[in-house]
C-alpha cells in the first residue's frame, strides 16, 4: 500500500474524517489532504504552519523514547476538530483531522492495524 491509497483508505472509513495526510519529518505534506466537499479552518499558509508545528511535537514526544518507550500515537481534542497523529515509520506520521464527535477508538484501532499491516514501523 502507498501513501496515496492508505490516506483514501483512511478518508473512507469514516465520513468525519476532515483531513488525512502524510507527514515527512519536517512537517512537509507527503500525501493526503481535505475530503472532498470539506471547507479547511485555516488559510493555506496557516495550514502549511500547523503541519509543521505537529510535525515538531512528533519529534518532540520521541525525546524521552530511551526511558518511556516510543509514542504510539497522540489524540489532541479542540474546540473545533479531533487530531489524531499516529508514526507510519521514524520519519513519516499519519495526521488525522476529524469533527470532534468521530469514534477517535474505533479511528485509532482502524490506523493502528492498517499500519501495522501495511508499513514496517521502526
Amino acid at each position: 500500500m502507498n501513501y496515496d491509497e492508505l490516506c483514501q483508505k483512511i478518508m473512507n472509513h469514516d465520513k468525519k474524517i476532515r483531513f488525512a495526510g502524510i507527514l515527512g519529518k519536517q512537517g512537509d505534506l507527503i500525501s493526503g489532504g481535505l475530503s472532498e466537499g470539506v471547507g479547511g479552518f485555516l488559510t493555506p499558509n496557516e495550514a502549511q504552519m500547523s503541519l509543521h508545528y505537529a510535525s515538531q511535537r512528533w519529534e518532540t514526544r520521541k525525546n524521552l523514547a530511551f526511558k518511556i518507550g516510543k509514542p504510539i500515537y497522540s489524540l489532541t481534542l479542540y474546540e473545533k476538530i479531533k487530531q489524531l497523529s499516529i508514526p507510519i515509520n521514524n520519519s513519516d506520521i499519519i495526521l488525522i483531522s476529524a469533527e470532534t464527535d468521530v469514534d477517535h477508538d474505533d479511528l485509532i484501532e482502524f490506523l493502528l492495524k492498517t499500519v501495522n499491516e501495511n508499513f514496517k514501523r521502526t
